[in-house]
């Protein structure tokens, strides 16, 4: 009886190590398009940023190496829950997430989850896709923010559209609500995002259709 329970914890611990090696991070899931060291993306991992998701920001042939060797970028992961910490400030430099946030979809992308997407104006839908991240605009409401263009045809009217990264209506550092369209952080949240070198560089939101 003692040599079967040995022999199947043995066999459990190794079914755990194989199912943790599995899941473990690994440089080669990455394309790695600009050659960056090989754990630079271990931070994002770690948050649980997959890797189909910077491959394919990576991939987009508008994404500059030089940029992202110089520059902060901003990514939000629309997979994920209008509760949870969606949105990363990434430094590809210094191989580290800078900073992590709640970020809103729009009224008519969905609920707790953002399911349907559009770049029409006037619509209350988000957009998704590669974006890029104009100075910052001192206004009386918001306070301040960050406009954004679409360099895709899914997003084209982002500016038209008056898109932007600000603070949310909703006053409350624990909740962002939703948007017309704009991605809406905390007030907390957009005060960080001035520390950032996030002008004319990239926001990519990701959405896995």
């Amino acid at each position: 009886m003692k040599n079967f329970l040995l022999t199947l914890t043995l066999l459990n611990c190794t079914s755990l190590k194989e199912a943790n090696a599995k899941n473990s991070f690994n440089e080669s899931d990455y394309t790695n398009k600009c050659k960056f060291s090989k754990d630079v993306y271990k931070d994002l991992y770690e948050l649980g940023v997959q890797a189909d998701i910077i491959n394919k920001f990576e991939a987009n042939s508008k994404v500059s190496c030089n940029t992202l060797k110089t520059k902060d970028v901003v990514i939000v992961d629309f997979t994920k829950s209008i509760y949870d910490k969606r949105l990363y400030v990434f430094s590809y430099k210094e191989g580290k997430v800078k900073y992590t946030a709640m970020v809103s979809h729009a009224f008519n992308t969905g609920d707790e989850y953002a399911d349907s997407f559009s770049n029409v104006p006037n619509s209350n839908y988000s957009s998704k896709g590669l974006f890029k991240i104009h100075e910052r605009v001192v206004r009386s409401i918001p306070p301040y923010s960050f406009p954004v263009s679409g360099l895709e045809k899914e997003n084209s009217n982002a500016y038209k559209r008056n898109i932007t990264i600000h603070r949310s209506l909703f006053d409350d550092n624990n909740y962002v609500g939703h948007s017309y369209g704009c991605f809406a952080l905390t007030p907390e949240a957009i005060k960080k995002m001035k520390e950032f070198n996030i002008s004319n560089s990239y926001l990519y939101v990701y959405y896995n259709t």
